[in-house]
């Protein structure tokens, strides 16, 4: 199975594409930069592909390069649409129209392309702020610019995939969290325990779904090897994989008190009494259970595996010791 893949360079993507690749499939990754001009994250993530996954720079989706690919390398079987245009997605002025512009680029000249060549199957990769994705409360449309952009991304998506017969797959992410992450709550927590300080929660009562990357990944791949070997492009293949819904309270006790021990730091944290800054819906989560299917998901080892990248960049020298410790333990041969 092989698979022409955009976004792999993000948080989700590397971790995604990673998996994809453990599962036996070929993947190439299409990159919109240049590896020369990557920042610090974005080359911790390449650094986790680069034994598994070929990275083909300046090639963003509907350019000229990546109509090369199309054309002249493959033939892919698959096209996962993970890239978005993503930048401050929490900015009142997202620019919509711009993302969506961006992110579905010469499309129909994609798809002709990737059909002409063999391909059957496209995976779209959307969000949970989307409109009219996953379980919630009013008001029901997209959460901020950014998940309005998705919405339309999605439907213009699926037009174009409908109208060529491709076999189409909806592939919905919540709340994740993990090594190499955006910056965010968790990273916060984190940052703040291993600094001393104690951090305050500005909207302690949404109830959202948080799950850790790595099991999004298994959850990834499984659906996209599930939505290539039953093809039927009559019908649209959807996956909401959901972590654990719980308020973003009830997540932070249970982070503090998985990564408490791991840091040997107190991982107190308090509440910001009265509503948020930001008007959402109290409950915005996906609606299926996911853990259970991947058995092989070590939850605990994630955790240590969690510690062990939030102590080599927030913990300083005065956490060196336990540092080494924790990943003589995780890391290292029995």
């Amino acid at each position: 199975m092989r698979v022409l893949m955009t976004g792999a360079s993000s948080f989700t993507g590397a971790w995604m594409a990673r998996r994809l690749a453990g599962s036996g499939a070929v993947v190439t990754a299409a990159r919109r930069g240049r590896t020369a001009e990557d920042g610090p994250r974005v080359r911790e993530r390449s650094a986790l592909l680069a034994r598994r996954v070929r990275q083909v720079d300046e090639a963003p989706f509907g350019s000229d390069r990546f109509l090369d690919l199309l054309a002249n390398e493959g033939p892919h079987d698959i096209l996962c649409m993970h890239g978005a245009t993503v930048g401050d997605h929490r900015a009142a002025d997202f620019d919509v129209v711009g993302a969506l512009r961006a992110d579905t680029h010469r499309i129909n000249r994609v798809l002709e392309r990737f059909a002409a060549r063999g391909g059957r199957t496209l995976v779209f990769t959307g969000t949970v702020f989307e409109a009219d994705e996953g379980r919630s409360e009013a008001p029901w449309g997209a959460i901020g610019g950014y998940g309005l952009a998705k919405s339309l991304t999605w439907q213009v998506v699926r037009h174009a995939a409908e109208e060529r017969q491709l076999s189409l797959g909806k592939f919905v992410i919540p709340h994740p969290f993990g090594p190499m992450e955006k910056p965010g709550l968790t990273s916060m927590l984190a940052e703040s325990w291993l600094t001393g300080q104690v951090p305050t929660l500005k909207e302690p009562g949404l109830v959202r779904d948080h799950i850790h990357v790595d099991l999004l990944a298994h959850a990834y791949a499984r659906f996209v090897h599930e939505t290539h070997g039953r093809p039927d492009p009559k019908t649209v293949r959807h996956c909401g994989p959901s972590g654990r819904v719980e308020t973003i309270a009830g997540f932070t006790a249970r982070f503090a008190r998985a990564l408490g021990p791991l840091f040997g730091v107190p991982t107190r944290w308090s509440a910001q009494s009265g509503p948020g800054d930001r008007v959402q819906p109290r409950i915005r989560c996906n609606t299926e259970p996911t853990a259970t299917l991947h058995p092989d998901f070590d939850e605990a080892r994630a955790f240590e595996e969690l510690a062990v990248w939030y102590l080599q960049r927030f913990g300083g020298g005065g956490h060196a010791r336990r540092l080494a410790r924790l990943v003589e333990r995780v890391f290292e041969p029995a």
